[in-house]
C-alpha cells in the first residue's frame, strides 16, 4: 500500500470509476476520462468533460429552494406516513385514565415502560425498514409521470432551468441508494426489478440477471433498452446524458455486462457481446456479437475477440452505423443462461425457489433485522427503569424515588452499550454459523449457477 500526495489542478476533472493514482498530478485544464487514471494523461482533452455529471449545471438555487427539494421532501415525508402513524398510536396510549401529564421523570419513565408499548416501538423500525422503501418508490413514480415526464434523445438544452430540474430530480428521486432498498426486498437478480425498470419508462426484455447491487445510472429511464437475457455485473455504471445531449443506451439480447464497468450515452452493446469488468464501453460505439471488451486504454476497450461480425475487422463501429430495426433484443438458444433456465423457465435440475417465495424470504429477514436492530433501545429502556424503579409496573410506585436527567440517561446509556455489544456478537455468530451450515469448506472447482 503507496501513501503519498495527488493533485488535481484548476478547472480539471476526473471521471467516473476512475483513480489518480499516487505520486501523480491531473495538470489544469486536463481531464481524466471514465474507467481511467491519471498515468494516461497525454494531453488535455475536453472530450472526456462531457460525461462528467458534475460538470452539468445544477438548476438555480431558487429553482432548487421552492421546486426541486419540496418535491424530495414530499416523496421522503410520505414514505414515512406509516410509522408516523404507528407514532401517532403510540403517544395515543394512556397509562391511566387519570393521567394529567407528566409530573416528572418517574411519570415519563412509568409511560415509557408500559408494556403494551413494545409492539408500537418494534412496529415503528419494522415500518420504517419494509413498508417506506415501497410507499417512497410508488411516490417516485408518479412523479416521474407527472412532473417530470418522459425523456427523448436529442439534443439537451442546459440553459433551461425547468430541462436541468428533470434530469436533477430524476437523478436524486431514482439514486442507487433509493432503489437498492426497494429491489432489496424485492429480490435483487429477478424479473420483479425487470417491472419496476419498466414502470420508470425503460424497455426491458424478460430472463434479466440484475446486479446485487444496483447500477449507477443517470436517471434517464426512457432512454434504457435491454434486449432478453442480459446478465449484470454489480456496480455498473450507465449513463445516458452528456452535457451536450441524451441518447439511448442498448443493451442486445444476451449482453454480459460485468463488474464496474462504465457505459456511455449512446453506445450499443451487441447480442451476446461481454464487457469485461472495469470496462468502458465508448459513448457512441457499437461493440458487435459475441465480441469481448476489457479494460480502458485512453478511454477504449482492448478487443479480446472480434466476434461474429469479424468483417469489421478492427475497424471501429459507431452506433449510428447500425440500423436499430436490425438490432437482436429477442432471446434465443444462444443467449439462453443457465440463470433463465433455472429461475425462469424451471428447466433445474434441483429446486430453484421462485421469486414469490424470494419476496417473501426478503421480507422476512427485514422484519426480522428491525426486531433485532430495536432490542438495544428497548432494552436499555426497560433495564434502566427496573434497576432505577424496580420492577413496579403495576404498582404505579415511580414517584417513590427521584433521579435527575443526568442519572436517568446516563443508566440507558451504560445498557444501552452492553446489550448492544450482545447484539454484535449474536449478528457475528449468525454469520460464522451460517456459512458453515450454508456453505461449509469451500474448496477449488466449477460451480455452476
Amino acid at each position: 500500500m503507496i501513501l503519498a500526495p495527488v493533485n488535481v489542478g484548476d478547472s480539471s476533472s476526473v471521471g467516473i470509476r476512475s483513480i489518480v493514482a499516487p505520486y501523480t498530478a491531473v495538470p489544469s485544464g486536463a481531464h481524466v476520462g471514465p474507467a481511467s487514471s491519471s498515468y494516461e494523461i497525454t494531453h488535455q482533452d475536453d472530450r472526456h468533460l462531457l460525461y462528467n455529471r458534475s460538470s452539468v449545471p445544477e438548476p438555480s438555487y431558487w429553482m432548487l429552494l421552492f421546486i426541486g427539494n419540496p418535491i424530495i421532501w414530499v416523496a421522503n415525508t410520505l414514505s414515512h406516513i406509516p410509522a408516523m402513524y404507528v407514532l401517532y398510536c403510540l403517544v395515543s396510549m394512556h397509562v391511566r385514565q387519570d393521567d394529567f401529564g407528566f409530573q416528572s421523570i418517574g411519570d415519563l419513565m412509568e409511560w415509557l415502560c408500559e408494556p403494551k408499548r413494545i409492539p408500537y416501538y418494534v412496529g415503528i423500525r419494522v415500518a420504517r425498514a419494509v413498508i417506506a422503501p415501497f410507499v417512497y418508490m410508488a411516490v417516485a413514480i408518479v412523479i416521474k409521470w407527472t412532473i417530470i415526464g418522459k425523456f427523448q434523445p436529442g439534443p439537451r438544452d442546459i440553459t433551461s432551468q425547468w430541462q436541468l430540474m428533470r434530469h436533477w430530480l430524476a437523478a436524486k428521486l431514482f439514486s442507487r441508494e433509493n432503489m437498492q432498498e426497494v429491489t432489496d426486498m424485492l429480490g435483487r437478480h429477478y424479473e420483479t426489478i425487470s417491472t419496476l425498470y419498466r414502470l420508470l419508462g425503460a424497455r426491458v426484455g424478460k430472463r434479466i440477471f440484475w446486479p446485487g447491487h444496483q447500477p449507477v445510472f443517470s436517471g434517464e429511464f426512457d432512454l434504457l433498452e435491454i434486449g432478453d437475457d442480459v446478465v449484470f455485473g454489480s456496480r455498473t455504471s450507465i449513463i445516458a446524458s452528456t452535457i451536450e445531449t441524451c441518447e439511448k443506451v442498448i443493451f442486445c439480447a444476451g449482453a454480459n455486462i460485468s463488474d464496474n464497468t462504465v457505459v456511455l450515452p449512446g453506445s450499443i452493446i451487441g447480442k451476446n457481446a461481454v464487457l469485461g469488468s472495469n470496462t468502458v464501453c465508448p459513448a457512441g460505439r457499437y461493440l458487435p456479437e459475441s465480441s469481448i471488451w476489457i479494460g480502458s486504454k485512453g478511454g477504449e476497450p482492448v478487443a479480446l475477440e472480434a466476434g461474429t461480425e469479424a468483417e469489421y475487422g478492427s475497424e471501429v463501429i459507431l452506433a449510428s452505423d447500425v440500423k436499430y430495426r436490425d438490432l437482436p433484443m429477442k432471446g434465443d438458444e444462444t443467449t439462453l443462461r443457465p440463470f433463465g433456465k433455472a429461475v425462469e423457465r424451471r428447466e433445474a435440475s434441483y429446486f430453484v425457489w421462485p421469486v414469490s417465495m424470494m419476496i417473501f424470504l426478503n421480507i422476512f429477514c427485514n422484519t426480522l433485522f428491525s426486531v433485532i436492530h430495536a432490542v438495544p433501545l428497548l432494552s436499555s429502556l426497560f433495564i434502566s427503569g427496573a434497576i432505577l424503579y424496580g420492577y413496579r409496573l403495576e404498582d404505579r410506585q415511580y414517584d417513590d424515588v427521584y433521579y435527575t436527567p443526568l442519572q436517568l440517561f446516563a443508566t440507558a446509556l451504560s445498557v444501552f452499550a452492553v446489550v448492544h455489544f450482545i447484539r454484535i456478537l449474536f449478528c457475528l455468530t449468525l454469520e460464522i454459523v451460517g456459512k458453515w451450515i450454508l456453505m461449509g469448506r469451500r474448496t477449488e472447482g466449477r460451480y455452476n449457477w
